[in-house]
């Protein structure tokens, strides 16, 4: 119940276990207290961390009250609760704990239960759940995109700005990799196959119909792959893909950067506006 599919799981039952510790049969105890009680049990863990760990606690049934001063007491009494002896490897972060730690310690104006894209860019039999969740945040971010979400014979996104004094369209395809993504041939074949369709607009299958009118490809639109990391030639692969398709611009963005992305739309350093720029550079979008 303290941590089930998560990729670091002995990490986080130890950590959420000596957190409940931290509240078991004490008064109120502030955040940076609890987070005392970590370090000194060799755990360094951020506020917000600990924060979204005491949210989970509650999530399987513990009852917190939080005072006007922001101190958590636990109503309930916890008994016979114990933390098994693990040696040093067997509780530390992994990768995507880590990218998600660090990642959530940049976000205020994004939710972090989105947190949950990094760990879907991992995992290739959650493809589908992935490509919902990039569209669906990209709709928080002030993007319009298409209801009909991937399928046969269309990409995984259709997204589009309106309202700008330049809008634009993206082509998303959304690849969930454990080991990363090199763009490989059949990946850029497919993308292209959509890129040359947008810019051709056959009869058979018109997807390109989602976007408005007014945009005209190739240089109204973007395509962006979002996945877990980018590894090997895949600026290489986008070259090639932007040569082969009448000099179409797009870039790559991993699922951690398209989260702070997002938290610099919403909290106002970046803008939509920019996006054409940003996603035009045929290389790995990072911020």
């Amino acid at each position: 119940m303290l941590a089930t599919n998560a990729s670091s799981r002995n990490y986080l039952r130890v950590r959420r276990a000596l957190t409940i510790q931290a509240l078991n049969g004490r008064g109120y105890q502030t955040v940076s207290q609890i987070e005392t009680r970590l370090t000194d049990a060799g755990l360094t863990v951020t506020s917000a961390a600990i924060n979204d760990d005491l949210a989970v606690l509650e999530n399987i049934g513990l009852q917190l009250e939080r005072n006007p001063a922001g101190a958590y007491r636990l109503l309930d009494a916890v008994q016979g609760l114990q933390v098994p002896p693990f040696t040093v490897e067997e509780t530390q972060r992994g990768d995507i704990q880590r990218i998600k730690d660090d990642v959530r310690d940049r976000l205020t104006h994004i939710s972090h239960d989105r947190l949950v894209l990094i760990d879907l860019s991992y995992d290739s039999k959650q493809n589908r759940l992935f490509e919902q969740e990039t569209i669906s945040l990209l709709l928080e971010c002030g993007y319009r995109a298409s209801a009909k979400i991937g399928g046969a014979n269309r990409p995984d996104g259709v997204a589009f700005t309106e309202g700008l004094a330049k809008d634009y369209g993206l082509i998303v395809d959304s690849k969930a990799y454990s080991s990363g993504f090199s763009c490989p041939a059949g990946q850029r074949r497919e993308m292209m196959g959509y890129l040359l369709e947008n810019i051709n607009r056959p009869i058979n299958f018109p997807w390109w119909q989602e976007y408005p009118a007014v945009l005209t490809a190739p240089d109204d639109f973007r395509f962006l792959f979002v996945s877990s990391r980018f590894i090997g030639d895949f600026k290489q692969q986008f070259q090639r893909l932007s040569h082969d398709s009448q000099q179409s611009r797009g870039a790559g963005i991993t699922a951690a950067n398209l989260l702070l992305y997002a938290e610099a739309i919403k909290s106002g350093t970046a803008a939509l506006s920019d996006g054409a720029a940003r996603f035009g550079t045929l290389d790995e979008v990072t911020l």
